[in-house]
């Protein structure tokens, strides 16, 4: 540390503060867990959190409106394709019954059609529509099998639905336990990183405001010493200051003349000296013309035409001539 131009600077050139321009280290206010010593929080990357998002909430809605909707089973033979292919087949093999039997009938009776022809074709056409109606109990036991097979495959698909929307969520419940385990240990980790990041700042500022403690007291100590310095340098200058006027005033009052020690004492240069004595020489000279024109003025000697004192006075009372220059 050295001083320059009354600014105090570290070895290295950087500029320290005076006191009173030095503030003190700031106070820390201890942070919430997860927060760094500078406001920032400490993170430690981890999973996002898993959502569960029911992939066959739809599917399963869809299926159950088909369920509900199916309501008890009714057979409408009219509306039965089988019915309808057995009516249109044993219709036509009727009608060719018919026909068959009352060519024969027409025959027998040398080609001309008869009741008897008539009533044999109508029996032959009427037993193929009894076939028709024997097969009705046949086809309403097969279209109550596939409403039954419908409304078995439509509750078999319901239940695998539920199957497979049991197991997506048994999925995000185990997803749910791993991001759960990994984000109690990113938690872990971040409290030992805050845990460790506020144990250095507690040193970094416990030495700083050490050093910031040890730098105060070097410079009070450096500027009570200046302080002294001054207060011995003002005395020194008041002390030289009042001899110097003392000696100045003895010289130029008295024409008194110091020795070389006593000049140096006072800080007084030779040539000081010289003028004290011309001060001196012209102060004397000065009275003594004073008093000449005061003596001049009692004995009634007028000046000269300059408002001069003559060159030469002749004194009767001593019977002396003064001469001036």
């Amino acid at each position: 540390m050295y001083r320059k131009n009354g600014r105090y600077y570290e070895d290295d050139g950087t500029e320290i503060l005076m006191v009173g321009d030095l503030q003190p280290p700031p106070q820390t206010v201890a942070a919430a867990p997860g927060v760094g010593s500078l406001g920032t929080r400490v993170s430690v990357p981890a999973a996002a959190k898993p959502v569960y998002s029911d992939s066959y909430a739809a599917e399963k809605r869809r299926v159950q409106a088909q369920i509900d909707g199916r309501g008890p089973f009714v057979y409408d033979a009219g509306r039965d394709p089988l019915y309808q292919s057995a009516r249109d087949s044993y219709v036509q093999e009727g009608k060719r019954a018919m026909r068959d039997t009352v060519g024969r009938a027409a025959a027998l009776t040398g080609g001309y059609a008869s009741t008897y022809g008539e009533a044999a074709g109508q029996q032959a056409f009427d037993a193929y529509l009894q076939k028709l109606g024997e097969v009705i109990p046949t086809l309403y036991g097969l279209a109550y099998q596939r409403w039954s097979d419908e409304g078995a495959a439509l509750q078999s698909r319901a239940e695998a639905l539920d199957r497979a929307q049991a197991q997506e969520y048994a999925r995000y419940r185990d997803d749910m336990a791993d991001w759960a385990r990994e984000r109690d240990y990113a938690m872990k980790l971040e409290q030992a990183e805050y845990e460790r990041m506020a144990d250095e700042y507690a040193r970094e500022t416990a030495a700083e405001a050490e050093q910031y403690k040890r730098r105060q007291a070097e410079l009070q100590r450096q500027d009570a010493a200046e302080k002294a310095a001054y207060e011995r340098e003002q005395d020194a200058y008041k002390r030289r200051q009042d001899a110097y006027n003392r000696l100045y005033k003895a010289i130029r009052e008295t024409g008194y003349r110091p020795t070389d020690d006593e000049l140096r004492e006072a800080g007084m240069s030779r040539e000081a000296a010289h003028a004290a004595w011309a001060d001196y020489d012209r102060g004397y000279e000065l009275d003594e013309r004073n008093m000449v024109i005061k003596e001049m003025k009692q004995w009634g000697i007028p000046l000269d035409a300059s408002g001069h004192i003559p060159w030469d006075i002749y004194d009767p009372v001593a019977d002396v001539y003064y001469y001036f220059w």
